[in-house]
């Protein structure tokens, strides 16, 4: 299949799944606050969802929501600093700024097309910095990688603050009974089996390592081996985890500090952001663009915990959504575009003189 035609494929699943899931949380939503609404004694005209997200929005407290944004940006410095340090083992002193443009560009396409931001991530810091991209694109994989293990770490140190609260939550809705029980994993397990011992047997076949497409993929592996196995080749550990932890710590006040923006959560506290921030990231981690849809979802079921209704909770969402993941990233993501060329112009004009 084309490559072109398979993410453009990808984009409208998965964006068409997260618009689904967003527009039936809406729906569901509106149709609790009519009637709730009625219920008061109001006008039909008067009780609409859309004219109250709206309002929300309006009435916010955009200080809060100014130095949120701050944040952002700041664990986005965090993370340019961090990729620089994963470069160097490949002896490439990374540029700052094209770092950081890099990322803010690879964010604006994930909105687009989920996960090509790190493609073009990839692509764009190679081009400026004159480096083979199979490197760059090692480097990006292994700083996802980091991010998956950071995660986990995070999840295990802050499990006794939250192992009340979820634990409550799980069984409350979720039954894990149905998937334990029936044979269909033995089935998977002899597919599994099967199809890797096919791919053993063609890769294992000297007619296929001769081959132009073996020694051309092998050759694309060979520099991503390196960028993935740069983080081994640190000099300065220590720093590279200060500025991951800085990173996670930024994210989880993004959340934390969204509460006061908001009249109905301004009275929740750290835990209750902790739990909120990690029921946040996991519906983040659906590859619809931004997490749309899931990420409302998760947000909102963490606010239940606390007994914030479902509609106050995907107003909450919202603005948190559309500050972060479509303001932030849409306004730097089209300034880098714009800017980064011009500035590697002067930047190359420089080192050649």
């Amino acid at each position: 299949m084309n490559p072109r035609l398979k993410q453009v494929i990808q984009f409208i699943i998965f964006a068409s799944v997260g618009a689904i899931i967003l527009y039936l949380l809406y729906q569901s939503q509106s149709t609790k606050y009519v009637e709730e609404c009625l219920s008061l004694g109001n006008a039909q005209e008067d009780c609409s969802l859309l004219d109250k997200i709206f309002e929300d929005f309006r009435s916010a407290n955009w200080s809060w929501i100014i130095l949120i944004l701050g944040i952002y940006m700041m664990s986005n410095v965090f993370r340019a600093w961090r990729w620089q340090m994963l470069l160097e083992p490949l002896g490439h002193k990374a540029n700052f700024w094209n770092a950081l443009m890099a990322l803010m560009i690879g964010y604006f396409a994930n909105l687009g097309i989920p996960r090509l931001g790190e493609i073009m991530r990839a692509g764009i810091f190679a081009k400026y910095e004159r480096i083979g991209v199979e490197k760059v694109m090692g480097t990006v994989v292994t700083d996802r990688i980091i991010d998956v293990l950071s995660l986990a770490v995070f999840l295990v140190v802050t499990s006794p603050f939250a192992y009340g609260p979820v634990s409550t939550y799980l069984r409350e809705n979720l039954s894990l009974g149905q998937y334990l029980t029936g044979s269909w994993w033995i089935y998977l397990i002899l597919i599994a089996t099967g199809v890797i011992a096919a791919l053993t047997m063609v890769l294992r076949s000297k007619a296929f390592r001769e081959s132009i497409i073996f020694k051309k993929v092998y050759g694309l592996f060979t520099g991503f081996k390196d960028g993935a196995l740069s983080v081994f080749s640190l000099e300065r550990p220590g720093l590279f985890i200060a500025y991951t932890i800085g990173i996670w710590i930024c994210y989880y006040l993004m959340t934390y500090l969204t509460f006061y923006s908001f009249e109905p959560t301004s009275h929740l506290g750290p835990q209750e952001g902790l739990i909120t921030f990690i029921f946040g990231t996991l519906g983040i981690l659906f590859p619809s663009p931004g997490g749309m849809g899931t990420y409302h979802l998760m947000l909102m079921e963490a606010l239940k915990i606390y007994s914030i209704s479902s509609i106050e909770g995907f107003s909450f969402a919202n603005i948190l959504y559309f500050s972060i993941q479509i303001f932030c990233n849409v306004l730097f993501g089209i300034f880098s575009l714009i800017f980064i060329s011009i500035y590697n112009q002067g930047r190359h004009a420089t080192i050649s003189r």
